[in-house]
């Protein structure tokens, strides 16, 4: 448990929550950002040009961050579960073939990026067996415009 005296900005009449003595229910200012990432993931997936490729399924390790709206509460159905973010690129993998991986991090981080609460995506897709020993990457970005004005 925090003491009260570590967050010397925190009236005694602010929120906090119950296992700490943090602010909450605050919003987050501009300067501010809160990323809800999921690294580290391992899927199998139909992904290449070359025949052995397309006749099965190799691993695809990503690391997905989400930048996201604080949760209005200390409830998971007010937040973005990072589950929803593993869940959303399995189901993609499970779809068919993609001969680019370019393509699998770019549909999944359009699918991703129309998250409610979700304002920005980043993703990395990494193919393991593409280059060995080296590792092929990608990355993908997208962020919402700026809804504030």
């Amino acid at each position: 448990m925090h003491d009260r005296n570590e967050f010397p900005g925190l009236a005694a009449n602010e929120p906090s929550c119950r296992h700490c003595r943090h602010r909450t229910g605050s919003a987050i200012g501009p300067e501010q950002k809160l990323w809800v990432r999921a690294q580290n993931i391992s899927i199998m997936a139909s992904v290449g040009i070359h025949r052995g490729e397309k006749d099965h399924h190799q691993e695809i390790l990503l690391n997905i961050a989400a930048e996201v709206r604080e949760p209005e509460s200390d409830r998971i159905d007010r937040a973005v579960d990072y589950r929803t973010l593993v869940d959303a690129a399995r189901r993609l993998a499970a779809e068919g073939h993609f001969e680019l991986i370019e393509t699998l991090a770019c549909e999944l981080g359009r699918r991703l990026i129309g998250l409610d609460r979700v304002s920005a995506i980043d993703i990395e897709l990494f193919k393991p067996a593409a280059i060995a020993p080296a590792m092929a990457s990608v990355r993908y970005h997208a962020a919402k415009p700026d809804q504030s004005s």
